[in-house]
């Protein structure tokens, strides 16, 4: 069984929207821009056994997400509580503060005229649609909470090299990406992301995004850039924006989750994982350079495979069938 810790960010809201197609609109950004690139510095792929040594793994990890509750709205006059994902991020920054290890940093390329107005104007939007792009963290009776500021201004700020060579493009660029990496955010001051667009020409960009952990993570890097291709297109044609208002904001989904694991389904999710852990535990062994140090290093690096289509056709087809992500497939086989 899984706990629901991994359900971070946009997780509920790109599953609603996928099922309404409301994301079809990124045309209107590939368009306008011809093409985006998207560069995501943080992908990997582990390698994975055959498929059919899977199923016995999955089948035995997702049945708690099928007797789930459904998502309700948290009552706002209430201090929200944050999601269990949320806390043990939160209680890791108590342990070593001032860090830079939870920030995510994305870089996206930008290839054609770009209306730096209609940028700014679909960014601020995306601010306003969701809670958790608002979010900051306070200690209310001893315990952290979600504060969802009613409005927050996020700045974008702009790095003009259109004059400077291609070597000192790349220079700068090279040392945004890297301070963008080592940006360090405070939980109780928001906004806990930050964003810094490098102009190289007049028809090529790019967008750093530096953001917290706590309220992002790489499935919703994908309703971004969905949301963002569809409110630019938009906006850009001088219309409305195309995109449906949120049945549900993550502050909901924490609440649900914290409502629902408790008295029975807590006890029952603590039994499993107590029996799994029970025992001698061995340390995972990887190939590295160094040998393990007491003190964490952070120091380390993305993997990329890429899998025949017809392993990948199946792995999909698997999770399908299980109910489960690709991302929770792929992580019983490394774990098999």
């Amino acid at each position: 069984m899984l706990p629901l810790g991994w359900i971070t960010a946009f997780s509920v809201i790109l599953h609603d929207f996928q099922q309404a197609d409301s994301f079809g609109e990124t045309q209107d950004m590939q368009a306008n821009l011809n093409p985006v690139i998207t560069i995501d510095l943080l992908d990997s792929a582990p390698a994975v056994p055959p498929v059919t040594h899977l199923w016995q793994l999955v089948r035995d990890q997702v049945r708690v997400l099928h007797d789930s509750p459904p998502i309700q709205r948290a009552p706002r006059q209430h201090p929200l509580p944050l999601s269990w994902n949320q806390e043990r991020l939160w209680q890791l920054e108590r342990l070593q503060p001032a860090t830079s290890v939870h920030t995510l940093v994305h870089s996206i390329r930008f290839v054609g005229t770009l209306n730096l107005a209609v940028l700014e104007q679909s960014l601020q939007d995306l601010v306003r649609r969701h809670d958790v792009l608002r979010t900051t963290i306070a200690m209310v009776h001893g315990q952290p909470t979600q504060v969802i500021t009613p409005e927050m201004e996020v700045p974008l700020y702009v790095i003009d090299l259109q004059e400077q060579s291609a070597s000192e493009q790349a220079r700068v660029l090279a040392q945004q990406t890297q301070l963008a990496g080592e940006q360090v955010f405070d939980l109780a001051q928001g906004p806990l992301w930050r964003l810094v667009l490098v102009q190289l020409s007049e028809r090529e960009s790019v967008l750093l995004r530096s953001i917290h952990h706590l309220i992002f993570d790489g499935q919703s890097h994908s309703v971004f850039m969905r949301e963002l291709g569809a409110l630019y297109g938009a906006f850009a044609r001088g219309e409305a924006s195309p995109l449906l208002e949120l049945p549900v904001q993550y502050a909901d989904v924490a609440w649900t989750q914290r409502h629902w694991l408790q008295g029975a389904v807590l006890a029952e999710q603590m039994a499993y994982w107590q029996q799994q852990f029970g025992g001698d535990v061995e340390a995972l062994v990887l190939p590295t350079l160094e040998g393990r140090t007491v003190a964490g290093t952070y120091r380390g690096a993305s993997v990329r495979r890429v899998l025949p289509v017809a392993v990948s056709a199946g792995l999909n087809a698997l999770s399908a069938a299980m109910g489960v992500s690709l991302f929770v497939t792929l992580l019983a086989g490394f774990n098999a």
